[in-house]
């Protein structure tokens, strides 16, 4: 009867375990999707005040080819 017992036991620590891997990767994505809003949200603020594609480091333009893969890109490649 005792070893029925650890067995329940370690079924509901492996679930609660399991529960907050899941948890913890939602989590992640969760930070990543509001990482990529917040970039879209300033490039296009960037649109709005005319400085899209201009580098913040040194106020050149951005190659069109890196906007064109990285639409939030704030700097130039080699910054």
């Amino acid at each position: 009867m005792s070893q029925d017992r650890d067995i329940d036991n370690a079924d509901a620590l492996d679930e609660a375990m399991e529960e907050d891997a899941v948890k913890e990767n939602i989590d992640i994505r969760l930070a990543d999707l509001e990482k990529s809003l917040e970039q879209v949200q300033r490039a296009l603020a960037k649109i709005e005040e005319g400085t899209y594609g201009i580098c913040e480091v040194t106020g050149d333009p951005i190659d069109m080819a890196r906007l064109e893969a990285y639409p939030e890109a704030t700097t130039a490649v080699d910054e």
